[in-house]
């Protein structure tokens, strides 16, 4: 159905040579071209592309440009794998569903990094009850060390609490990854300790 010709590729790449910023060292210049390349493809083709078509083009370029743990996508996509928990926990939220704390308990022992996800859910049982309830949780700002978690960390935390808002946490982490071109995961990866 979308097809691009080789010529279309070599004439945004002639484009990326002139509009790429200049500099004598040669390592820079590359550099600069294959950013301003990559940049010019990803909007032609996104613009090219039928809108239900560009969220999923767009979550994919980012996941190939940017790297995600296997682990942490399959968890977005999927909700991690049912396993025999042994130490269960008994749910001590009444606004809370079962299959909900469930999910929050298999994040924080499948995980690395969401091994305090549940006292945190303690510590902030009122944030996560407003989360819970509110028309447009992802406005909300995440409390203490939640914060702080990359930005395919917080869909992890969404998929948990709100399911129905799965794709909004996606286009929100594919907008963060184009607005701020950073793939540094790992660098922002703080984990969720205690707070």
């Amino acid at each position: 159905m979308y097809q691009n010709s080789l010529q279309s590729y070599m004439s945004i790449f002639q484009e990326a040579l002139m509009n790429s910023a200049k500099s004598s060292e040669a390592e820079e210049r590359t550099e600069a071209i294959n950013t301003t390349f990559k940049r010019s493809l990803y909007q032609r083709i996104c613009r090219s592309l039928f809108a239900r078509d560009q969220l999923l083009f767009s979550f994919t370029m980012s996941l190939k440009i940017y790297g995600v743990d296997p682990t942490l996508l399959r968890w977005v996509l999927m909700g991690g794998f049912e396993d025999e928990d042994h130490h269960a926990v008994p749910n001590p939220f009444t606004w809370l569903p079962e299959l909900i704390w469930k999910l929050l308990r298999r994040a924080a022992t499948q995980l690395d990094g969401f091994a305090h996800l549940t006292e945190l859910l303690q510590q902030h049982a009122m944030f996560f009850m407003d989360f819970y309830e509110s028309s447009n949780p992802l406005e909300l700002e995440l409390p203490g060390v939640l914060n702080d978690m990359s930005s395919i960390e917080k869909p992890v935390v969404v998929r948990c609490l709100r399911m129905d808002k799965v794709v909004p946490a996606i286009r929100n982490y594919v907008s963060d990854r184009t607005a701020t071109g950073n793939g540094d995961e790992q660098g922002r990866r703080r984990g969720m300790k205690g707070s």
